[in-house]
């Protein structure tokens, strides 16, 4: 766990130590850590309107429910606990 804590902090592991060994003896307040994530905050807001649009335009297109789908034989008629798993055989 220490270990861990020196690798995200960048500080090598005595500083770490001494660290968490003053703010225990001490009791005094950490210094908040900055987060860094690793995800898609840099893409926020760099879309035009219109390419938001066709994004939006594409999910609504996805999110819509076909009722035919629904009435095929063997798909979703099954009741969910008599259907099987059944692992795909793998060709040479």
């Amino acid at each position: 766990m220490i270990e861990r804590r020196a690798r995200r902090s960048g500080k090598s592991l005595n500083r770490t130590i001494i660290e968490a060994l003053e703010a225990s003896l001490l009791n005094r307040p950490k210094k908040k850590e900055r987060r860094v994530y690793q995800d898609l905050d840099w893409m926020v807001g760099s879309w035009t309107k219109g390419e938001a649009d066709e994004f939006d335009r594409a999910l609504a297109e996805q999110r819509t429910i076909d009722p035919e789908l629904w009435k095929r034989p063997g798909c979703c008629s099954i009741p969910l606990r008599t259907r099987r798993f059944v692992a795909p055989t793998l060709r040479s």
